[in-house]
């Protein structure tokens, strides 16, 4: 909640809060389409991408009841050719 930073940042260029649980994660060097491997876990909740673009990917976070919602540590990776 609040204020988003990064603590690593390979080929990431920045982070943008879309809303409650909701993040578009923004990419220097974009993918050469949208076929992209991503992965990711958060603290007591679930993860699933939305929105995939040769440059971004959409970062939804949800709790186990369903509910979106911040959460105070989001870990992603993103594979693919570029």
């Amino acid at each position: 909640s609040g204020s988003q930073s990064m603590l690593v940042s390979y080929n990431v260029s920045s982070v943008a809060d879309a809303g409650t649980g909701l993040s578009t994660v923004n990419f220097d060097n974009d993918f050469s389409g949208t076929t992209f491997v991503t992965v990711g876990s958060r603290e007591n909740g679930v993860i699933t991408f939305n929105s995939p673009a040769a440059g971004s990917v959409r970062v939804d976070s949800r709790n186990y009841s369903g509910t979106e919602e911040d959460s105070g540590e989001v870990y992603f990776a993103a594979f693919g050719d570029q």
